[in-house]
């Protein structure tokens, strides 16, 4: 019995290990100032995206409400995706920024040199990749979205 004891306590410190690392390994990367910055930045560019989707679904809700599956996956196709991809894409190929990164003073910049339209257009299309935001946690500075297109946000001093 003794031996059964001495292992439980053993693969408890072992688990408890393993939660300690990752939670120091979360809060480390959770307050670093690019990470908040880009938390804050991804919150306003949201809140910029969700405002005139709300007021069309206002205007359009007995449409909604009436609509066919089939149509309303399309409407929802029209409200949510384009509108999401449209934002993503032309501010960040014409101005290198959203305008959450604008406030929150950050920038996108190309790590290669390879033609900005096809990088800028796998990195808006990347942010569609489930759990896409969490990948800082492993990433430390930087997003899958970022890794996949060879981008960097970095401080727009």
């Amino acid at each position: 019995v003794p031996n059964k004891v001495l292992n439980s306590k053993t693969n408890n410190s072992a688990k408890n290990g393993a939660v300690c690392f990752w939670r120091n390994k979360f809060l480390k990367l959770m307050f670093t100032e690019l990470i908040k910055k880009r938390i804050f930045a991804y919150l306003i560019d949201g809140v910029v995206i969700s405002t005139p989707l709300y007021i069309a679904g206002i205007i359009y809700w007995d449409y909604i409400l009436t609509a066919h599956p089939s149509q309303l996956s399309k409407f929802t196709l029209y409200l949510q995706f384009i509108p999401f991809f449209l934002y993503f894409f032309v501010s960040e190929m014409f101005f290198g920024k959203t305008l959450g990164k604008k406030l929150m003073k950050l920038k996108v910049i190309q790590t290669d040199n390879k033609n900005k339209f096809a990088t800028i257009f796998i990195r808006t299309i990347s942010r569609l990749i489930p759990l896409d935001l969490a990948t800082f946690l492993i990433f430390e500075n930087e997003l899958l979205h970022d890794k996949i297109s060879n981008t960097k946000v970095v401080e727009n001093i």
